[in-house]
């Protein structure tokens, strides 16, 4: 893996066995840093927010290969998150081989298991450091909330966590881009019907009617390319509250350990080797804990279909499904007030 570059602030790094409990102070306003070790991996850790709540949301980020730390400008400084770490704690974390995450590993370790492992021993950290009476919650979004799915359903995990929040997350990754493609089919019709960018829905329909089922790698791959373009095709019908920060990025691409080009690189293998597999359809009865799914109208990716599906099957006795009718991919950029509203009702509920 790549070096770890010269940066200007301090690494505090903590390895799980050993450490001693409880040597972060609970306050109001915490802003800590630290490295989790595991299995070769050196994974960042950013607590902010306020840790004197004893509730601590886990944000789980899109890719495999987004960053949950410098990976994210755009979330890390949105009014959304402002607004959370106000009343509650976050932890922003970068997955193995994405964002700024360092180490030395093989790619026989960028596995669903080992996401899931690392994950955990992060959740076990948090315990010893901020106290074990703590409230986790799970946030995950696009890749996160597959993820967060993954850590539930294995073992007694889902033990340790008090609710679950999944923003445009899916279950079935094969199964989502043929129920996308479908989706990108009726829309197209209607949008030329209308005389709407009557070109570019055509060349989406022609590609769409001459796939029966995508299977091969670079089906999967042309179908999350017309997903991207469909929105931005449907975005008089979508809220966006996405502020792109080209200084921050700036900031994070120029003088940060972060890494595009290792996180893209990493994000295409593990996908290209596993996207027939990422499938937790026979599992999802296995969770029980409080959950909360939410899902724009416009998003491609996880259409509607494959939302509900996963909902339906889904055990937990506590359980909520929201469609933000003006949203696409990834609510919280788009309704951000409403699904703020939804959130923090979710985790003062749960807690």
């Amino acid at each position: 893996m790549r070096k770890i570059k010269n940066i200007t602030y301090i690494l505090l790094l903590l390895i799980v066995a050993g450490c001693e409990k409880n040597n972060f102070e609970l306050t109001t306003n915490a802003d800590e840093f630290f490295f989790l070790r595991n299995d070769g991996a050196d994974l960042p850790v950013w607590v902010k927010g306020n840790t004197a709540s004893k509730t601590i949301i886990v944000y789980l980020h899109g890719g495999p290969g987004g960053g949950g730390s410098f990976g994210s400008s755009e979330f890390l400084n949105s009014e959304f998150v402002e607004a959370v770490t106000e009343k509650y704690a976050m932890v922003f974390f970068d997955q193995r081989g994405s964002g700024s995450s360092q180490g030395h590993y093989d790619k026989s370790l960028m596995t669903e298991a080992q996401f899931v492992e690392d994950l955990d021993k992060l959740v076990i950290l948090l315990q010893n450091k901020y106290g074990s009476d703590i409230n986790v919650f799970l946030y995950g979004v696009s890749w996160g909330g597959y993820l967060g799915t993954a850590y539930l359903v294995t073992g007694e995990n889902q033990n340790k966590i008090k609710g679950w929040i999944s923003d445009s997350g899916n279950q079935d990754q094969l199964l989502a881009a043929n129920y996308g493609k479908d989706m990108m089919e009726f829309y197209a019709n209607q949008q030329i019907l209308l005389q709407k960018n009557v070109d570019r829905w055509t060349e989406i329909l022609d590609w769409c009617q001459g796939k029966d089922t995508i299977l091969e790698l670079t089906d999967f791959a042309q179908a999350f390319s017309y997903f991207r373009k469909a929105e931005k095709l449907m975005s008089d019908s979508v809220v966006s509250n996405l502020i792109w920060d080209s200084k921050a990025n700036n900031q994070m691409n120029f003088f940060s350990p972060y890494s595009a080009s290792g996180t893209f690189s990493n994000f295409n293998t593990f996908i290209a080797e596993n996207y027939k597999s990422l499938n937790l359809t026979e599992k999802l009865h296995l969770i029980t804990i409080p959950v909360l799914e939410v899902r724009g109208r416009y998003d491609f990716s996880v259409p509607a279909k494959s939302f509900d599906e996963y909902y339906e099957k889904i055990s937990s006795p506590v359980k909520q499904k929201i469609t933000f009718e003006k949203s696409r991919h990834a609510v919280w950029s788009c309704e951000t007030d409403l699904f703020l509203d939804a959130f923090l009702n979710f985790i003062d509920s749960n807690k």
